[in-house]
């Protein structure tokens, strides 16, 4: 689920406060490793 959420958030369909709860922190390591910051897409 957590590549999911971060293909929504770098293709704009999903923003990072969209994301459950329990996933935002693995969702937010993942897109500090691509280099890209908790607000792309929104």
């Amino acid at each position: 689920m957590v590549e999911i959420y971060v293909k929504l958030i770098m293709n704009g369909r999903r923003t990072f406060e969209q994301v459950p709860e329990n996933l935002q922190t693995a969702v937010k390591n993942q897109l500090d490793l691509l280099g890209l910051e908790t607000t792309v897409g929104g």
